[in-house]
Parts: structure tokens; sequence; C-alpha cells
């Protein structure tokens, strides 16, 4: 089972050198920045939306939930300061319109954060339904890529989840109820 977000911190130490530090463990963190180092490339992938589901075996074809988006920066840090993060945990499964996975950030949610993917639709019975679409609209950074779009369900079948951006997992497969989850990174 892979974890399901990658935050990671690439501190430049000197010319010659840089560490980097992963955090995989979901929910608020604290990163202390290393002695002599003042500036940071921060990397952060939101959590996958969850594909639309239902308790009615009549009514198939959820849509698959959108793949988190990715940001990147580097962003000025004072030595042996502490500074705050949040890791994005799995978005759960609904049996209703797919939630909207949650958004992961660095120092706070206004200086870099990215944003989860959109919920798919809930099915329908007989169209099908829509799935997920990847966003940045509220994600910050230098670098945002939105994750892809979950697919739409068919009257049959739920749609997959779509992929997480750039170096994130991928999507949930196609089901016969509800959509597939959106992955994180």
């Amino acid at each position: 089972f892979i974890l399901a977000f990658l935050f990671t911190i690439l501190g430049f130490t000197d010319v010659f050198g840089q560490v980097t530090d992963t955090y995989t463990t979901t929910g608020a963190g604290t990163w202390i920045a290393p002695c002599g180092v003042t500036s940071v490339t921060i990397e952060a992938w939101g959590a996958g939306g969850s594909g639309g589901g239902t308790t009615a075996n009549t009514s198939l074809g959820g849509g698959g939930g959108a793949g988190g988006t990715y940001v990147r920066s580097i962003i000025t840090v004072v030595p042996n300061t502490a500074y705050n993060l949040y890791v994005a945990p799995t978005t759960v499964g609904t049996n209703a319109a797919g939630a909207k996975g949650q958004g992961s950030w660095f120092i706070n949610n206004t200086t870099l954060f990215a944003e989860g993917g959109n919920g798919g639709a809930a099915p329908n019975g007989a169209l099908g339904a829509a799935g997920g679409a990847g966003s940045i609209t509220s994600s910050i950074g230098t670098v945002r890529t939105a994750g892809a779009d979950g697919a739409n369900g068919t009257a049959l079948i739920g749609g997959a989840g779509g992929d997480g951006s750039t170096g994130g997992g991928a999507g949930g497969a196609l089901r016969n109820s509800g959509g597939g989850n959106g992955r994180n990174g």
C-alpha cells in the first residue's frame, strides 16, 4: 500500500550538497530548518477525490474522483526555526457524490498549498455520472499542476479515478458499483 501523500523538502546545505526530507505520515507536522539552510524547495501533493457511490444495486456508474494537485516553490527559511506542515490523508469513499480531497500545505495554507482532487458525481442509474475534475484554482505555488480528471461512469460501470499529478499515484480502477477514487502523491 502506498501512503496517500508525499511531502518533500529539499534543503540546500551548501554549494556542493543537499538534503531531502520526505513526510508521508498524514496530518499536521513540524519541520525545523537545519543550521545554515536559508532556502528550501518544497513539493506537495493534495489528496485525490473519492468516486461517487451508492447503496442501490440499480444505480451503477458513479464518476471517478480526480487526482490530487502537485505544487512546488522555493521558500526562504530561517535556520533553527520550526515550520508547520500538513499532509493530506486519503479521501474516504461515500455512498453519494464523491468528496473533495483535502489539501496539503507548508507554513500555512496561504504560503504553499496543493489542493485535493474533486469528487466524482453520484450514480444516476441510467446515464452514468461525471468524473471529478482536476483543478489548480485554489493551489498556491510557483509550479502548479492539476491531477488527472476522474473518468465518467456509464450506466453499467463506475469511472476510474484520476492519476495524481507529477509523480502522484495511479488512479483507482473501473468499478462495478461506484466510481474509483483519485490518487495522491
